[in-house]
């Protein structure tokens, strides 16, 4: 019976794979995400609500400046307090509440934007050099990273009250948390001696995200929805590319019309659509990518379903270097 039932599963599963455009799979609209104003050199969408407002980061002579992109009306997000240079619009909620980062004399700081009205976010721990500020979720939740005497760390941030993530692996040497969905589900990446790899921290329970594609050597899960689909990218030598994982179902994301091995992905919202950045010409653009289900030949499925009921009755860059 167990023969059976792998045959089965082998025959079921062959028939789907062989769907042309890997028909399980999400296929994707792309658009551009291109700063309208003079000069700019490079755009980089990093995180999308789910009214479709895109925050990111855009380069000129002058440096980074963040962007709030509200259906193609583009407005520069300014961080008003004395000396702020090289702001970066990271995340953004439902509400509208934007968390960044910024320097200045005295180093890096997070930021979130209420409408206008500014709060610094800075670590409240002892020898604190640096804050960033990554993802906020429904409820209000801040993540970020930190950096102390002791290296690199996540940290989530409620209330003003902030509590330290570090993954507790073996080997681990830095901890960086990126994004926090409405359930409290914590993405990041997080590193040891065999490279960068992505994390999934449920309620203190981690579990390691690596792509499983052939060749690859890092892993950086950037973004989580409330149906806790994640996105990041990955990289193949010195090519990268963005990746959806779908409960452990991963699929890759390249821009058609980008260079080979310049697309990223890190932001998603909870209606599937998803943001990141491509290259082209040596230009970098921030990217859109809308999902549309592809229809599936209802034969193969038919097919497939039989099989498969018959033996198991009913019983699952930030900046990048363009």
């Amino acid at each position: 019976m167990r023969g059976e039932r792998g045959r089965a599963s082998i025959i079921a599963m062959t028939l789907l794979a062989g769907v042309p455009g890997t028909a399980l799979a999400a296929a994707y609209t792309f658009t551009p995400v291109d700063g309208p104003f003079a000069g700019v050199t490079e755009t980089d969408a990093n995180g999308v609500n789910n009214s479709g407002q895109i925050v990111g980061v855009y380069f000129d002579a002058s440096g980074g400046h963040a962007f709030l992109d509200n259906g193609g009306m583009f407005t520069t997000i300014v961080v008003p307090f004395t000396g702020a240079t090289f702001p970066a619009a990271n995340g953004i909620n439902n509400a509208g509440l934007i968390v960044g980062k910024y320097s200045d004399a005295d180093g890096l700081h997070g930021f979130v934007d209420s409408g206008g009205n500014f709060n610094p976010i800075d670590v409240t721990f002892d020898n604190v050099t640096g804050t960033f500020a990554s993802g906020i979720n429904s409820a209000g939740k801040i993540v970020g990273s930190f950096f102390d005497n002791t290296g690199e760390h996540g940290f989530v941030e409620e209330g003003g009250a902030f509590s330290q993530i570090d993954v507790p692996f073996a080997g681990v040497t830095a901890t960086e948390a990126n994004g926090i969905n409405s359930a409290g589900q914590i993405v990041g990446t997080y590193n040891d001696r065999n490279g960068t790899h992505g994390f999934l921290d449920t309620g203190g329970m981690f579990i390691p995200i690596d792509v499983p594609f052939t060749g690859v050597l890092d892993t950086y899960a950037e973004s989580i929805s409330d149906s806790g689909q994640i996105v990041g990218f990955y990289s193949v030598g010195t090519a990268i590319h963005g990746f959806l994982d779908s409960g452990g179902a991963f699929t890759a994301i390249d821009v058609p019309f980008a260079d080979p091995g310049t697309s990223s992905a890190a932001g998603i919202n909870d209606l599937g659509q998803i943001v990141g950045a491509y290259g082209k010409g040596g230009q970098g653009h921030g990217l859109l990518a809308d999902p549309a289900v592809v229809p599936e030949p209802p034969s193969l499925l038919l097919l497939a379903f039989a099989l498969t009921a018959f033996v198991f009755p009913a019983s699952r860059l930030r900046h990048l270097p363009w």
